[in-house]
């Protein structure tokens, strides 16, 4: 964590104030003296010669690390550090080329970059052995793991020796054909992150991002935003999901499918509710099993252009309604309805004012599209029935056997009173039947990750089935 306490001044304006910038890998905190501003604003200020910009959104209530008194806490979006003066605007454009760092990437490629010698002199050497770089998209933007050196000079505090830190680390570069701006740039390392993230099963942070623009000046970039991924579920102790070495001759397949995908926009909202879900932070068990039933049924509506259909199925929806309400004024269709509007107890008169809407209700009644229950038991059967598979174990936490069906209708009863507050909780799942169905859906919206990615489903059936946090739910299929 990093901590700097100096004077600061709002970008346009020569009026100085102390202030505190706190920057803890993705979270960072501004502080500021004498000042309240609820709007957009930028400040500037000077570090050890470097010069800071920090955008900030407001004001913000929330605070971890500071300790500067007497002062309002601001809303960071993001902060640049570079040498030299900065373009005056909240705007940040003319990038062309990017580089930052995943930590998780060292373990996951196991790649020896530096080793031990001793040479004739039986002196030790520290030697560089050289890495090539890893392609994962050869259209633009060009995207590939380069292995760059870092070296480090520490001095001990008794000045009887030196020390000499020599590593190489994998960066993720991006270089761009055009001009992109900051928001690019986001989307791009988010894409990155979330495609390791999902092949390692879990991320922290990202580190050591720089911006080269086209006018050649560079900036370290700070984004206030947690990348993490799944690191509630996974400890220290457990393996990865995948490593490099079992898949190095697809990962640029991979990750050209994952990239195409992230950029499909009828997806784009999905992707982001399951990163947002799966953070470094505590959720309700049942706010997830809601939010993952929406993801699944969000899918399943963008696969089969459900939306279209229903576009196309309302004029059809019209036409049956004239035709409906020419038969319920029949003396024999009269009779049936009047006693059937009667028991729903509603509040006026079956007369031809209301006919239409009566009519309505009838269509689409016939015409519904088809139930959350029968999209979660396609998409599960299509992805290697995990669901189904835990049904009698997740049943099993009320003394109850039964089908893989009424599985699928508990989840959709369990999601609808939640999600509507709903009064009626028959059907609703207990809090071990939602943890248990909370791993296999989160498993199946994985694996519907995976294929999007172009994974084969052998491949997916042998990554998933000794997956850490999956393993008790899939380990049946080995």
């Amino acid at each position: 964590m990093e901590r700097f306490i100096n004077l600061w001044n709002i970008e346009g304006k020569d009026v100085k104030e102390i202030s505190e910038l706190i920057i803890d890998h993705n979270y960072i905190e501004f502080h500021r003296r004498n000042w309240y501003w609820p709007l957009p604003v930028e400040f500037v200020g000077i570090t050890n010669g470097q010069r800071i910009k920090v955008f900030t959104d407001g004001m913000s209530d929330f605070q971890k690390y500071k300790s500067l008194e007497d002062a309002y806490t601001f809303k960071v979006k993001y902060i640049l550090i570079q040498d030299n003066d900065f373009e005056v605007g909240r705007e940040v454009k003319g990038i062309k080329s990017l580089s930052f760092f995943i930590p998780e990437l060292v373990e996951w490629l196991n790649v020896y970059t530096v080793c031990l010698h001793r040479n004739t002199q039986r002196k030790q050497l520290i030697i560089e052995n050289d890495v090539e770089e890893i392609i994962l998209n050869k259209n633009m933007p060009e995207i590939k793991i380069v292995f760059k050196t870092c070296n480090s000079i520490a001095e001990s505090a008794h000045k009887d020796y030196n020390s000499i830190t020599l590593s190489k680390l994998p960066m993720i570069e991006i270089n761009y054909k055009d001009e992109v701006d900051i928001i690019t740039v986001r989307n791009d390392i988010k894409t990155v992150n979330r495609f390791f993230s999902l092949l390692i099963g879990y991320s922290s942070y990202i580190d050591g991002i720089v911006l080269k623009y086209s006018n050649c000046k560079t900036s370290r970039l700070y984004i206030n935003e947690d990348f993490s991924y799944n690191k509630t579920h996974y400890s220290a102790l457990e393996c990865m999901r995948t490593k490099y070495d079992n898949m190095n001759t697809d990962v640029g397949n991979f990750f050209g499918g994952w990239y195409e995908f992230c950029n499909e926009e009828k997806y784009k909202f999905i992707i982001k509710m399951f990163f947002d879900n799966n953070q470094n932070k505590e959720y309700f068990a049942e706010d997830i099993i809601v939010q993952y039933a929406k993801i699944l049924e969000g899918y399943y509506l963008r696969e089969n252009y459900e939306e279209e259909k229903s576009r196309n199925m309302q004029k059809e929806i019209e036409k049956v309604g004239k035709e409906i309400k020419k038969l319920i004024f029949t003396d024999e269709g009269k009779s049936i309805f009047k006693k059937a509007l009667e028991k729903a107890d509603i509040d006026w008169k079956y007369n031809s004012a209301h006919a239409q809407d009566i009519a309505n209700w009838i269509a689409n009644g016939y015409l519904s599209r088809k139930g959350l229950s029968n999209k979660l038991k396609e998409l599960d059967e299509r992805f290697l029935s995990v669901i189904a598979h835990n049904s009698n174990y997740i049943r099993g936490f009320d003394k109850k056997n039964i089908d893989s069906w009424n599985v699928y209708k508990a989840i959709v009863d369990t999601r609808n009173y939640y999600s509507h507050y709903k009064a009626d909780d028959k059907g609703l799942m207990n809090f071990n039947q939602i943890c248990e169905v909370i791993k296999c859906m989160k498993a199946l919206i994985v694996m519907i990750f995976y294929s999007k990615m172009g994974m084969p489903i052998d491949i997916i059936k042998k990554v998933i089935s000794i997956d850490p946090e999956f393993r008790m739910n899939t380990m049946f299929l080995k």
